[in-house]
Formats: structure tokens, sequence, C-alpha cells
């Protein structure tokens, strides 16, 4: 990440800088039945906790709203994405009863 995503005062997302993108791909049996999408939320917060003499005592957490997560599949149509979107909220996430993803 580049640093003008932080905040000034730690290695923190400054919310209207960062974004988080999860291409969802498909495996298995029934793998080829399915179609590969790509999410984004852009209200991302979150901040790292860093030990440069043990890295492997640091740790990043990052937060958004499962409300926040859009389906931006380039390649299909506005009716399939809303179709997506729409199973993704209620079907995948269970947006109302899982409000945030940590």
């Amino acid at each position: 990440m580049s640093a003008n995503l932080f905040a000034a005062d730690g290695p923190c997302v400054l919310p209207s800088r960062g974004h988080f993108q999860v291409h969802v791909g498909t495996a298995g049996l029934f793998g080829a039945l399915a179609h590969n999408h790509l999410i984004q939320s852009e209200r991302i917060t979150g901040c790292a906790t860093l030990d440069p003499r043990d890295l492997t005592r640091s740790s990043i957490k990052v937060e958004f709203p499962t409300s926040a997560i859009r389906v931006i599949d380039p390649k299909e149509s506005a009716k399939d994405r809303a179709e997506v979107q729409k199973t993704m909220e209620t079907e995948v996430l269970g947006i109302t009863q899982f409000p945030a993803i940590t």
C-alpha cells in the first residue's frame, strides 16, 4: 500500500482512500457451472500493529460494513450485477444478521 492510504498518526487506512477488492472464483465438481465475481468495498477502516523486531507478532485488522460490498463484475450486464448483488446480500452474507466483516 502506498503511504497516502494511511493516517498521519499511524499505519491506519484512511476511510476515504482505501478499498478492499476480492476476486471470487469457482472450483470443484460444479465449478464450470458457476461464475467468477469481482466484489469491492470502499468503506474500509483498519490499522496495522507492527513489531519491527519480530514481524510474526505483527497484525492487520480491517473492517467494512457488509452493506457496502458491491459487485463490480465489469463483464456482466447491470441486470446480472443487480441479481448477483441481491443474492450475495441475502443468501451469502446475510447483511441484516452480520452487519460488518472484520
